[in-house]
């Protein structure tokens, strides 16, 4: 089984208080790294709440082959969140990102991931979470 370890610690767009979700259909408008074929990048949203907890949104970004070849992603959180190992097996349905996975906090962390394909082979990540 071929093993790979990246860290990508990536800038998120600004999503203003009270906007919402960011409704931008591709990733790179979403403030996210421009997609490279064959290459999986990470990238998160955020936008505070006024209880100051943030909703945030991470997800991976790559060309729409690439994401297709993938089975599901595990994300591993911070131990004080209640279930901190998280699965997403379904892609979404916003271009040339997928396996979102969407949340609330009140601090960033590093969140592991692993990439499971279709054939078997995994791919481990890892993303600094950032709000702004």
């Amino acid at each position: 089984m071929r093993r790979t370890v990246a860290t990508w610690t990536l800038m998120l767009a600004l999503v203003l208080p009270g906007a919402g979700w960011s409704s931008r259909a591709d990733a790179a408008s979403a403030g996210c790294p421009s997609v490279q074929k064959g290459v999986i990048q990470t990238c998160n949203t955020a936008r505070v709440r006024p209880d100051r907890y943030w909703d945030w949104e991470l997800f991976l970004v790559s060309d729409e082959d690439t994401l297709r070849r993938i089975k599901c992603v595990e994300y591993t959180l911070h131990p004080t969140f209640p279930n901190p190992v998280r699965k997403n097996c379904q892609k979404g349905t916003v271009p040339e990102r997928g396996f979102a996975l969407k949340t609330s906090g009140l601090g960033t962390f590093r969140v592991n991931i692993k990439v499971t394909f279709a054939d078997g082979n995994e791919e481990y990540y890892s993303h600094q979470l950032i709000f702004q």
